[in-house]
């Protein structure tokens, strides 16, 4: 029996596989279903943060912050008084992005593919020259946005969600030991 399923593209894909079915996955009966997607990611965003330290003077790095559940973070984090940096790919987006969250707090963002790992670790050093150092490490992309299963396809997920975090914590370290708030 299903208790629970998130709103990933995983669990949208699934849900309209046992939707052929004729089945369907019920959000967990301890959580009210959110009205839209964008209560979801908000919801998630709150959980995601529970029990970080949080305020002015804490800084934050993100990746994918151009909707949904980078967003909301980045948003909820600005809101409490953090400064925030965060990558993405695409410009437009970027600039987007920015605008949003720029009236909100101090906010640092960048174009970046994250399956460039050179790009990411200078990305980083940079995000914590202009935050002044990195105290939370948020790791969101994820580069499952269509449904294939081919092998590239994995070598491409592998290399964005998994190596591309690799290479952003490793490289925010030194930073994280420094901090009395650190948190990945």
């Amino acid at each position: 029996a299903w208790t629970s399923i998130s709103d990933t593209w995983s669990a949208r894909f699934l849900r309209s596989r046992l939707a052929e079915f004729g089945q369907d996955v019920p959000p967990a009966p301890h959580t009210p279903a959110p009205a839209t997607w964008n209560d979801n990611a908000v919801t998630l965003a709150g959980q995601a943060i529970r029990g970080v330290a949080l305020g002015v003077g804490v800084t934050a790095v993100v990746q994918s912050a151009l909707g949904g559940i980078g967003l909301a973070i980045a948003e909820k984090f600005l809101a409490e008084g953090a400064a925030v940096a965060f990558f993405a790919r695409g410009q437009e987006g970027v600039d987007a992005a920015l605008k949003t969250l720029g009236a909100n707090g101090k906010v640092y963002g960048s174009a970046i593919d994250a399956a460039d790992h050179e790009a990411v670790r200078s990305w980083v050093r940079q995000a914590a020259d202009k935050l002044c150092g990195i105290d939370i490490v948020i790791n969101n992309t994820s580069a499952s946005a269509s449904v294939e299963w081919t092998v590239e396809a994995w070598r491409n997920s592998f290399e964005v969600d998994l190596m591309g975090a690799v290479a952003m914590n490793e490289t925010a370290l030194p930073w994280l030991e420094a901090s009395s708030a650190a948190a990945i």
